[in-house]
């Protein structure tokens, strides 16, 4: 897993310093092995790290931190912007399901990322979950089996 977050990492280095973010996406997880399709997780990271950019602002900080319990290995993707209101957390993993893009820079999205990110990782016998709070920013917690 430390090599697909040190990939992200440098994937995102020129953006970050586009956009005037703060990125730390290379959370060290003591060479951890982990058991999973790096392309597929790597679908899942790109998706959540490019969506975290659409709803930042410059000096805003994304980061990826790693934790684990016994029988699971967790990355917490998290972002200091807009936050995601209360009445649309249940809703962002659904097929074609928009947030409201009036916070949002860049492009528009199909509403199929999270949806697809979700797939992926129910895939992988994990799950994926979102907390956030508006004006403080979003983080997404991915549990993945540990190999």
């Amino acid at each position: 897993i430390d090599e697909l977050l040190e990939k992200m990492q440098q994937k995102y280095k020129q953006q970050a310093i586009n956009l005037q973010l703060e990125m730390y996406l290379n959370a060290n997880t003591g060479g951890q092995y982990w058991l999973f399709d790096l392309d597929r997780i790597e679908q899942v990271l790109t998706n959540l790290i490019d969506n975290a950019t659409r709803y930042t602002e410059p000096g805003d900080v994304i980061t990826i931190n790693y934790g684990e319990t016994d029988t699971e290995d967790i990355l917490y993707i998290n972002d200091s912007g807009t936050g995601i209101a209360p009445e649309h957390l249940n809703q962002v993993f659904d097929r074609f399901y928009k947030v409201d893009t009036s916070r949002k820079r860049g492009k528009q999205g199909t509403g199929l990322g999270l949806f697809i990110c979700k797939m992926i990782i129910e895939e992988h016998g994990g799950n994926i979950s979102v907390k956030s709070e508006l004006g403080v920013g979003t983080t997404f917690i991915i549990k993945l089996p540990k190999a």
